[in-house]
């Protein structure tokens, strides 16, 4: 595999490939944070043009050391500071990709900046591109924060996995000025833009995986 800029994620070890990570020389200071995240398992190199002067830079991940389908989580745990879920969760959409594990997070003192790292694992081709929604929902399941999109900032389309990848997405459905202090229950779902039809779940009943709980205090704009 070969990603240009930075990815969402991880390959697969399955097709015994290197991954390559091509930045252009502008987004050296990208490349640096994935190295850092990424520790003694990427290795730098350069490409450079007729005349020596250098076109990119390339980090090179070894076919051993990316996920393996049989514990695609550990190669994230594995020679650097690469995140990890704060929960192992699974859940599978159409026998097609698995979530693996999340974590919850706030930017900000009143936690409602939230973020939302969704651990995704491709199982199989899928002729779809499928938008992911992370909805916030108070307990009378009013939705107060939502963010939907394709992993990678809408780049990465479900039909561009590879079975075996790895799919690291942050997501930001940060809760509405008005949405009052208390306990919010996140949500992720899958569906399909072109009809609207969202993807049921295949290892239990339902379409809407729940991600726990989070409490936000009042909106300091609007006490």
């Amino acid at each position: 595999h070969i990603w240009l800029s930075s990815p969402p994620g991880q390959p697969s070890r399955a097709l015994g490939k290197d991954a390559l990570y091509a930045f252009p020389l502008e987004q050296e200071k990208k490349a640096a944070k994935l190295a850092e995240r990424l520790g003694q398992i990427a290795i730098r190199e350069e490409v450079r043009g007729s005349t020596g002067e250098q076109l990119l830079v390339l980090y090179r991940v070894r076919a051993g050391d990316l996920p393996d389908a049989a514990d695609p989580l550990a190669a994230l745990n594995r020679g650097g500071d690469f995140i990890q879920p704060q929960k192992i969760e699974r859940a599978v959409w159409n026998d097609s990709f698995a979530l693996l594990g999340y974590s919850i997070d706030a930017a900000d003192a009143a936690k409602r900046n939230l973020e939302v790292t969704l651990f995704f694992h491709a199982l199989k081709p899928t002729s779809e591109d499928y938008t992911f929604s992370i909805k916030v929902r108070d307990a009378r399941d009013r939705v107060w924060g939502q963010e939907d999109k394709w992993a990678g900032n809408n780049s990465y389309a479900t039909t561009q996995w590879s079975p075996g990848d790895v799919v690291v997405e942050k997501f930001y459905p940060g809760l509405n000025a008005c949405a009052p202090a208390g306990e919010y229950r996140v949500t992720v779902e899958a569906y399909n833009p072109k009809t609207a039809q969202v993807l049921a779940l295949s290892d239990r009943d339902g379409n809407s995986m729940s991600l726990g709980t989070t409490r936000a205090e009042a909106s300091p704009g609007n006490l």
